[in-house]
């Protein structure tokens, strides 16, 4: 078992309270269904940004977007292919629920397989900043080894164990265990939410903690290095900060989402049916469709166009989704209910 021990500060005990009542915060306010949907989903936007940012692919949340939705033009760029990687991997984060110990060991490099990437984008300049010059913690044959003990840690360590620590410790392994460029330092952002995640912490996934960390890149590479007692507290305190600052700004959206459904009271009329919410959660990721895609997408459910376009009419009705263009070219796309100007709105076709 790994060896971590450190003092618990008055400051650490005061973030990690700030992320117990924002968390609570976050999970208790009644939403429905479609509107609790709607901010999950910008949430993975947002942390598909911070990851591709993070990867050195400084794009604008626009261009990320359109990569997501592959209308990119013909000459795609290195960097398009891993974008849909990364956005595949926030999918997956969310259908694995738990971690079991037959798959601990090989969790990285499964994760990693969604990310091995097109070698153009291998030689594509990138930037070099999180763990550089740090040397890997042993052989790369050794790496399932070294997992064991980390989840021997944090089953059975008291730090291992708390919903905060135990994430924060296993993300500076793992980033010291993969440096750069060995393995995509999204797989370790993804294990991290993961394990925040099943630790019923951010248990939506709507705070995005990466974000504070490419908005404070220098700040965190230090932060992370350091790997003895000192360089413990300091990180731990740092995570705790960034996941405490991350889910405040969730609790903004889901506050501004308040403010709207006390201006529009029908975007919280009653829960919306299955297949309409299956079209909201199909814009959402999609950020625009035609009405054939939707009842292509819907499959057997979509029965014919009539009940579709119905559908449609309905979620337009209660303010989640806008046509746009003629009748017979028409598209539509999600309302925002807090417009966000890094994504949305989106006007070419």
């Amino acid at each position: 078992m790994l060896r971590i021990d450190f003092a618990i500060s008055p400051e650490l005990a005061d973030a990690l309270m700030e992320v117990a009542r924002y968390d609570a915060l976050c999970d208790a306010y009644p939403l429905l269904p479609h509107l609790r949907r709607q901010i999950e989903e910008r949430g993975d936007l947002r942390w598909i940004w911070a990851v591709a940012l993070r990867e050195g692919m400084h794009r604008t949340g626009h261009e990320i977007l359109q990569a997501l939705q592959k209308r990119s033009p013909a000459c795609i760029a290195p960097w398009e292919p891993v974008v849909c990687r990364i956005g595949e991997l926030a999918a997956l984060v969310r259908k694995l629920g738990r971690i079991n110990r037959t798959f601990a060991p090989s969790i990285l490099g499964k994760l990693h397989e969604l990310l091995d990437p097109d070698p153009a984008f291998r030689t594509a300049g990138r930037t070099v900043w999180f763990v550089a010059g740090v040397p890997e913690l042993g052989p790369r044959k050794q790496m399932g080894e070294h997992l064991n003990r980390l989840f021997d840690w944090l089953d059975a360590s008291p730090l291992g164990r708390s919903p905060v620590i135990g994430p924060a410790i296993a993300h500076q392994e793992l980033m010291h265990l993969c440096p750069f460029p060995a393995r995509s330092i999204a797989t370790v952002d993804a294990f991290t939410r993961l394990l925040l995640m099943q630790r019923r912490v951010n248990r939506a996934g709507i705070a995005v903690p990466e974000r504070v960390f490419v908005t404070g890149a220098e700040t965190y590479a230090n932060a992370i290095r350091r790997r003895g007692r000192a360089g413990r507290e300091q990180w731990v305190l740092y995570f705790a900060r960034a996941l405490a600052a991350a889910l405040r700004a969730a609790w903004k959206q889901i506050e501004a989402v308040s403010d709207q459904l006390e201006r529009r009271p029908g975007l919280d009329a009653a829960p919306i049916s299955e297949r309409r919410q299956t079209i909201f959660e199909l814009l959402l990721r999609k950020r625009q469709a035609s009405s054939t895609e939707i009842a292509e997408a819907l499959g057997e459910r979509g029965t014919n166009m009539r009940m579709v376009q119905r559908d449609l009419v309905r979620l337009g009705e209660l303010g989640l989704i806008e046509r746009l263009g003629a009748r017979k070219n028409a598209w539509y796309r999600p309302r925002g209910l807090a417009p966000d100007g890094d994504f949305e709105p989106i006007e070419d076709v």
